[in-house]
């Protein structure tokens, strides 16, 4: 067998049976008995991502919980030996629906060999891991190679059962049905006998192809990521590259151009959190007359907001929030209840005397189709259109607007920190 297994998420997470009816074609349909057996006791939801294993963390601080032991069991549904050598399409799937008889939540595959499941690197047991029965009796710990040393602590199942495995004691796929695909004799696929603790229990005699047999079910485990709650304060940085106002020869959304090369920056700079965290561009863009093609921007519509934070659209700033640099202790300052900073600001935006797009007017205030200068709302790289600029070491108005300049020109945009809430992914390492 292989030392190293990379399990990818292959199967779906319910089938129904007339989906593994339809796939076995002329072969004699899987049959279920209508009680589970080994019915999960109520509340044991397995290796849930609260049942220990956590406390690690990865490298942005998130806390990482690992699930600590996974469940193992054999469907009390039979299949020929025409298994089908592509498991997503009958084997896989009856495990899951197993799953779903015993009330357990989470993936499960097969656990039976083939080539390929061995050449595709999609062996289902992670290595150094507990499993138990789905009554919480613990059968063993796999090795660093996925699979077992034997004697196991505890059997897979209390009484002998034997289902389709494929593998030798070293749990190896070793040729069985044809690459099962076979369902008659003399054709002949290898057995286990979970009820034994020994390596019989995944590999003794084989038998003829067109027995009826369950297979081996396993968890395949997952880790689950929590991001921590955003920090009080948002930060704010500057592109690494200066920009035309538009981006080559599209000339429709520059706002949405800024927007993404804030984030290519953030992620690259690992202001982002992995990727967590959104940034968006500090500038304006006032127009409603091609509203399919431009997007939106503004922070008030009055001088300094003077109806308060229901005049921004699309703004970037958040209401009575402080922002800092990216060193996450320089305070640039804290916006009023509308949005916006009230100079002078505490702190420039990042103490480097170098100019800023903006399109921003000084009171902050751009009223609807009539806005500062924005290169023709970021549409053109002309030298006789222009768009206002703000200075990096400025703390005064001249911040957020010190000149206009040619839209032939390039310069870098701010970039800001936008509010998230927590995130939950799942991923499934270590295979």
């Amino acid at each position: 067998m292989k030392t190293t297994h990379s399990l990818t998420l292959i199967c779906a997470l319910s089938v129904s049976f007339t989906l593994l009816l339809s796939s076995c074609g002329s072969k004699k349909p899987v049959t279920t008995p209508s009680i589970p057996v080994e019915q999960a006791p109520p509340g044991d939801g397995g290796g849930g991502p609260t049942d220990g294993g956590g406390g690690p963390t990865d490298v942005y601080g998130n806390t990482v919980v690992l699930q600590s032991y996974g469940f193992m069991f054999p469907t009390t549904a039979t299949i020929q030996g025409s298994i089908n050598s592509n498991f997503t399409i009958n084997a896989d799937p009856m495990c899951m629906t197993e799953a779903g008889l015993r009330s357990l939540s989470g993936t499960y595959f097969a656990v039976t060999g083939s080539l390929q499941r061995e050449a595709g690197n999609n062996w289902p047991v992670k290595a150094n891991t507990e499993f138990r029965r789905p009554d919480g009796t613990i059968i063993g710990t796999s090795n660093n190679s996925g699979g077992f040393d034997f004697p196991l602590t505890n059997s897979i199942t209390a009484t002998q059962t034997y289902v389709w495995t494929g593998l030798t004691s070293a749990f190896a796929a070793t040729p069985s049905c044809s690459g099962w695909t076979a369902n008659y004799a003399p054709s002949s696929g290898v057995r286990g006998d979970l009820g034994s603790i020994t390596s019989s229990a995944i590999s003794t005699t084989a038998t003829s192809c067109n027995n009826d047999l369950p297979l081996l079910c396993v968890e395949k485990l997952k880790r689950v990521t929590t991001v921590p709650a955003q920090l009080a304060y948002r930060r704010i940085f500057v592109t690494i590259a200066p920009m035309l106002p538009t981006y080559g020869t599209n000339f429709t959304n520059g706002v949405a151009r800024f927007d993404q090369q804030c984030q290519t920056d953030a992620n690259a700079l690992g202001h982002s959190n992995g990727g967590y965290t959104t940034y968006k561009a500090m500038v304006i863009n006032n127009t409603t007359q091609n509203p399919t093609t431009t997007t939106r921007r503004n922070a008030c519509l009055t001088a300094n907001c003077g109806n308060g934070p229901g005049e921004a659209v699309n703004w970037v700033l958040e209401p009575s929030t402080e922002y800092r640099r990216p060193d996450k202790t320089t305070i640039i300052g804290t916006t009023t209840s509308g949005g916006i900073f009230a100079h002078p600001l505490t702190n420039s935006w990042t103490g480097v005397n170098e100019e800023y797009w903006t399109a921003q007017n000084v009171s902050w205030a751009t009223a609807t189709n009539a806005g500062a200068p924005s290169c023709v709302d970021w549409q053109s790289n002309a030298s006789n259109n222009g768009a206002a600029v703000g200075l990096g070491n400025a703390t005064d108005v001249t911040a957020v607007r010190s000149a206009v300049v040619a839209c032939d020109q390039m310069r870098k945009v701010l970039c800001v920190e936008q509010k998230r809430t927590q995130t939950v992914f799942t991923e499934y390492p270590g295979y």
